[in-house]
C-alpha cells in the first residue's frame, strides 16, 4: 500500500489516508482508515433522548456539532445511524463517524442528502455553542485554501 495524503482527524473520523495497491498488475486506489477502539456500537442501537440535558449527558453538545459541521461541510449525503460508531463504554459518549464515499457530490446532487442520523438530535436543535461558532469561523476563513486542496486532488470542479 502506497499512502498518498494524510487527513487528520477532525469530529471524530478516524485518521484516514488515499492510498494505492497493487493487484495482480492493477494498481487500485482507494483509502485506508485507522481501526477505531473503543466502539459500543451503532448510534441506531440506542435511542438519543429527547431531553436536551439528557442528550447532553449521553452525547455532549460539541462533538455532536462537529459532526453535524463536518456533514454538512462535505456534504455527506449519506449519513445514517447504521454508519455512525458510539464510543468510549462510559458517558458521555464520543462518536466515531465512518463511511464517507458519499461526499462532495457535484452540486446537481445537493437534493439527495440524507442526514438523518443527527437531524432530530435536541444538541442541535439549540443555540450553537462557541466551541460550534469556532468551527464555522474557521471554515469559511479556510475556504480558498480547502477549495484549492480539494482542485489539486482532481476533484471535479462542480464538487468544489
Amino acid at each position: 500500500v502506497t499512502p498518498q495524503r494524510n487527513f487528520h482527524r477532525q469530529a471524530g473520523v478516524p485518521v484516514s489516508s488515499r492510498a494505492s495497491i497493487e493487484v495482480e498488475g492493477n494498481t487500485m486506489e482507494g483509502s485506508v482508515q485507522a481501526f477505531v477502539m473503543e466502539v459500543q456500537g451503532f448510534i441506531e442501537d440506542y435511542a438519543m433522548p429527547r431531553d436536551l440535558a439528557r442528550a447532553q449527558d449521553f452525547v455532549p453538545q460539541d462533538v455532536a456539532e462537529a459532526l453535524a459541521l463536518l456533514d454538512m461541510r462535505v456534504f455527506n449525503m449519506d449519513r445514517h445511524p447504521g454508519n455512525l460508531l458510539v464510543l468510549k463504554e462510559e458517558k458521555p459518549h464520543t462518536l466515531g463517524p465512518i463511511d464517507h464515499g458519499c461526499c462532495l457530490p457535484p452540486w446537481w446532487c445537493l437534493s439527495e442528502a440524507i442526514f438523518e442520523a443527527w437531524l432530530s438530535w435536541p444538541q442541535l436543535r439549540t443555540q450553537p455553542s462557541e466551541s460550534a461558532i469556532g468551527i464555522v469561523k474557521q471554515a469559511w476563513e479556510k475556504l480558498p485554501q480547502t477549495c484549492k486542496m480539494l482542485r489539486e486532488t482532481g476533484l471535479e470542479e462542480s464538487a468544489v
